[in-house]
């Protein structure tokens, strides 16, 4: 049986259409860089090289665990992320596991991320907060 892992970003990358909202999670600043992080933006940040590379990336670092392949365990984990006015990826934390090393698998992957295109609110880059779910799965 091949383990393959498959990745959902229905969040990620749907808000394309969507009109920007001035939302800032002032209660969440990253201390570390004093910034405001948006919600919702006018241009959400992108990987570089669009969705392709994004998925080629995954598919190159991700390593289905061992522990949760020999306990058949399957899910998705939710990660939690901002992604800084510079591009770069920091706060990640997973807000819902499923355990057997997937938790730990997913976000150290989110974390060896390169830099992304930030996102912009009145044509200015600014930190942008993700949720992002990361689908395990053994087919």
């Amino acid at each position: 049986m091949k383990l393959q892992y498959i990745l959902t970003f229905f969040i990620a990358f749907s808000f394309i259409g969507l009109q920007a909202q001035v939302t800032t999670e002032t209660d969440s600043v990253s201390a570390s860089e004093g910034e405001d992080v948006f919600t919702f933006v006018e241009q959400q940040p992108q990987y570089p090289g669009g969705d392709d590379a994004f998925f080629k990336f995954l598919d190159k670092n991700m390593k289905y665990p061992t522990e949760a392949r020999e306990k058949g365990i399957q899910g998705t984990v939710w990660l939690r992320f901002v992604i800084g006015k510079e591009g770069k990826i920091s706060e990640v934390t997973v807000v819902r596991g499923i355990g057997g090393g997937c938790d730990e698998e997913a976000k150290r992957v989110v974390e060896h991320m390169p830099n992304w295109i930030p996102g912009t609110q009145s044509g200015k880059p600014v930190a942008v907060r993700y949720n992002f779910p990361i689908k395990f799965s053994m087919n």
